[in-house]
């Protein structure tokens, strides 16, 4: 509560203060250009005091965050520059055409408004790709837990064999996953489950067989995966 008091007050900071100094310079008596440049201002710093809400919700790329941020708060600066740049001269020239500030602020809001959507949409394919990758990843990180619980099973001395064999593979084999292996993986996974629902049949030679060919998918796994890291 105590910190979102605080964001407000801090919000209200720069409204305070611009509109303070606005009126005590220019008052309220100005021409239509002034009051486009007056908008355009408050338009770029509500993106700013708005960006928490077009971020994505995510604690593994930030980076994601921080182009938006930083494209608002850019958008704010310029815009301001720019705004105030038009009140000074406007101020000391008045014209009642409002052709140039509306132009040129358009045309920057356009700008800002074009990039800032496109690198949120951008972001929301983004994070549901790590999304999806974490979520692999922790189904992956599974496999080696049911390959562990394999090897207490009561299978044959050849196939527990194999079993710790590809168990050592996957365990010992880089961590990181990538989405171009998915497909192996995901093999990985269902030779697993094969291996599990093996338990009741008793055929060793089988079994063998399975356990040698999970291997050898996990040996293609690992070898991918040193290439892409």
């Amino acid at each position: 509560m105590k910190q979102r008091i605080l964001s407000v007050i801090l919000g209200l900071v720069f409204l305070v203060t611009f509109n303070a100094l606005f009126f005590l310079l220019a008052g309220t008596d100005v021409c239509t250009a002034i009051w486009i440049s007056y908008g355009f201002i408050h338009l770029a710093y509500i993106f700013v005091l708005v960006t928490p809400l077009l971020t994505v919700k995510t604690d593994t790329a930030p980076m994601l965050n921080y182009t938006i941020w930083s494209q608002t708060i850019t958008y704010f600066i310029v815009e301001l520059i720019l705004g105030t740049g038009f009140v000074v001269f406007d101020i000391n020239a008045p014209s009642d055409s409002i052709m140039w500030p509306l132009l040129v602020q358009g045309i920057v809001f356009a700008i800002f408004l074009f990039i800032l959507i496109a690198n949120m949409m951008a972001n929301e394919v983004t994070q549901k790709h790590e999304e999806q990758r974490i979520e692999q990843s922790y189904q992956f990180d599974s496999a080696v837990d049911d390959l562990l619980s394999l090897s207490h099973e009561d299978f044959s001395p050849e196939v527990k064999k194999a079993i710790d064999k590809c168990y050592n593979e996957l365990r010992y084999g880089p961590l990181r996953s990538h989405p171009s292996i998915s497909g192996i993986e995901n093999d990985i996974r269902d030779k697993i489950v094969q291996l599990q629902d093996s338990i009741l049949e008793n055929d060793p030679e089988s079994q063998t067989a399975l356990a040698r060919e999970l291997y050898r998918r996990i040996q293609e796994r690992n070898r991918k995966l040193k290439y892409i890291h």
